[in-house]
């Protein structure tokens, strides 16, 4: 249909170069692309697509650097960011989103999130900050999801302040939390030994917003209670993991194990040791905890 038109428009060049894209033809396309005299950001968005679908983040790389400036727009960034976000190409993503600034592209709620998970990988806390300051000047919403990106980044920058605050900023904007966000304050507090804000935010799950704590977030509260040496609740914790039909696991008897051999309390250790073997006897990650028992002499 298309060798039979006697004229042809944009539109159409681009709907063929984007089925033989789909199609995951890139030869084909790319010879169309090279036809075609009046390309536009689609036509140029639509072969970087191609390149980045099948993870061919250099030729996907050279079509964005080929691209006239002033056809880029937020979805060919976001094209570039998406690519490199599956291989994990961190710096690669803050390079591009610089190139974003550069050229005044309105970062998508996409961008943000993508730039601020990346900041969290690298402790780019500068960078960081400057998309927490663009969301305040821009007064973007903050939902559950942008939210637990921003607790995460300064968590993991070592910036617990602000972290916390953000937090608390979902909460009076009433912006309802999820399991992920809470995980990622109970991981803050586990690193950085804080109790009572850890067994505040735990209760909070279930208590104020209705969620069910998973194995993840009574991995990070016993972890939590055996690092500042509170074996007893530790203990208790997992009991009470256990009393809610929740299968315990090897991180929370493994954080009791190694707390006892720290603090040499025998009997402590033999109760986590003991219930680390009846998890699950065939696997071997409950023998190299285990070690930690012989070389203290628990055992």
């Amino acid at each position: 249909m298309f060798d039979r038109m006697s004229k042809r428009s944009l539109v159409t060049w681009n709907c063929l170069i984007d089925g033989y894209v789909k199609a995951g033809l890139l030869m084909e396309a790319r010879e169309l692309f090279d036809q075609m005299v009046g390309k536009n950001s689609v036509t140029w968005n639509t072969m970087i697509l191609g390149y980045v679908s099948l993870g061919l983040m250099e030729d996907a790389k050279g079509f964005f650097d080929k691209m006239p400036w002033e056809m880029k727009d937020v979805i060919t960034f976001n094209l570039m960011i998406d690519g490199y976000a599956r291989e994990g190409r961190h710096k690669e993503i803050l390079e591009i989103f610089k190139d974003m600034r550069v050229a005044k592209i309105e970062p998508s709620r996409f961008t943000m999130v993508s730039v601020l998970t990346t900041c969290s990988y690298l402790g780019a806390l500068e960078q960081g900050e400057w998309m927490q300051a663009h969301i305040e000047k821009n007064g973007i919403d903050v939902d559950s999801v942008l939210g637990t990106a921003l607790v995460e980044m300064f968590a993991k920058c070592r910036n617990i302040e602000r972290a916390l605050s953000v937090f608390k900023n979902m909460l009076r904007s009433n912006t309802l939390p999820h399991g992920i966000t809470f995980l990622g304050l109970l991981s803050v507090c586990r690193h950085l030994g804080l109790v009572d804000e850890g067994k505040r935010f735990f209760q909070l799950m279930s208590e104020e917003y209705g969620l069910v704590p998973k194995v993840e977030h009574y991995d990070c509260m016993v972890d939590l209670l055996c690092r500042v040496d509170l074996l007893e609740e530790a203990r208790d914790l997992i009991d009470s993991s256990q009393a809610s039909q929740m299968k315990s696991s090897v991180p929370m008897w493994g954080s009791l194990l190694g707390a006892s051999c720290r603090l040499k309390n025998v009997v402590m250790g033999e109760y986590a040791a003991k219930h680390l073997l009846q998890l699950d006897p065939f696997d071997g990650s409950c023998y190299t905890v285990i070690q930690l028992v012989l070389s203290c002499r628990l055992v």
